[in-house]
């Protein structure tokens, strides 16, 4: 709990963005990938999950919107939800910022096959992704490659 009560104030309101401290990015970014590590361990979760991952990012986006890991994280929710074109604008953003992350090289290819228009390049992406290390604060969208 020591986490969490460095991150919220310990004064209990109704809405977590509200109690957020949304300065304190590193625990931030800590709970969202707790977060999303329990989607997988319990899909019941997912959409609980989703909506509170998607919050907090966007909250902290407003204070950090140059923050790799934020744009990384944010690009991966969208394309987890379908939202792929959205994903992509977020993660290429991310990319001119000259993030070396593999979570994101790898976002950006699923967004890419995702879209369809942009499969091409979405196997150069992956390559890239191959020479890099995730950023533990960073999460990885999902990719079945027998789907396509």
């Amino acid at each position: 709990m020591g986490i969490l009560n460095s991150v919220f104030k310990l004064q209990t309101k109704s809405n977590d963005m509200d109690t957020l401290n949304l300065k304190d990015l590193e625990s931030i970014l800590r709970i969202i990938v707790d977060l999303y590590q329990e989607i997988w361990n319990d899909s019941t979760k997912w959409k609980e999950n989703v909506v509170k991952i998607e919050k907090y990012l966007n909250g902290v986006l407003a204070v950090n919107p140059n923050d790799t890991r934020v744009l990384t994280n944010l690009g991966a929710i969208y394309s987890l939800r379908g939202e792929h074109k959205h994903a992509l604008k977020v993660l290429l953003k991310a990319e001119k910022l000259n993030a070396a992350d593999a979570n994101l090289y790898n976002n950006i290819a699923i967004a890419k096959i995702n879209v369809g228009t942009e499969m091409k390049d979405a196997k150069k992406y992956f390559e890239m992704a191959k020479k890099l290390k995730p950023n533990e604060l960073t999460i990885e969208s999902y990719f079945d490659p027998h789907g396509y």
